[in-house]
């Protein structure tokens, strides 16, 4: 895998993802990457293939070494959404939308927004909605099975619209996409 500027974007949006912080994406990506030559030099000495999806593998790297470091802190990181919900002070125009992806959002909400969810819910979140991956490809990078990422997109859905539409007021960072 050759590690190209639109490569090394992907992989530090995704580190950005999973730790909030970005002089932690940068470690944790430098992390990643580290392993992913480590094993590949050892693949190479053993005569093995190369992943079929090197980027997934990377980012499953990567996902582990997050893991790790949380676990290492002994911090929270996987915990449910009612316990990590805090209130999140968005002011949104509710114009009659019906879904919540017909809204826009501007940075500083969805910076609110994504900082609210617990690891796991951002992680699904970020690859669904950034990179643009199906839920069949996050279910294999992921290895959780697809219907239940399917439900966790569908709850993940609800409470951040349930938390935009809770404190309603008249200057927005939000509006009507289709207004």
């Amino acid at each position: 895998m050759v590690f190209e500027k639109q490569t090394l974007n992907r992989v530090y949006r995704y580190c950005l993802s999973l730790t909030t912080e970005p002089e932690a994406a940068y470690d944790l990506m430098q992390t990643g990457i580290e392993r992913y030559l480590r094993m590949q030099a050892n693949r190479a000495d053993a005569a093995q293939d190369e992943p079929s999806k090197p980027l997934s593998y990377l980012f499953r790297i990567v996902r582990n070494a997050h893991i790790d470091q949380k676990r290492r802190t002994k911090g929270k990181s996987w915990e449910s959404w009612e316990d990590a919900q805090t209130e999140v002070h968005t002011n949104v125009v509710c114009a009659g939308f019906q879904s919540l992806d017909d809204i826009l959002i501007d940075r500083e909400r969805v910076e609110a927004v994504m900082s609210q969810l617990p690891d796991s819910h951002r992680e699904l979140l970020f690859l669904w909605a950034v990179e643009g991956y199906t839920v069949q490809e996050i279910s294999d990078l992921m290895e959780v099975p697809r219907g239940t990422l399917l439900a966790r997109l569908h709850r993940i859905r609800q409470k951040i619209k349930a938390s935009l539409i809770a404190t309603p007021q008249a200057d927005s960072g939000i509006r009507e996409a289709w207004g």
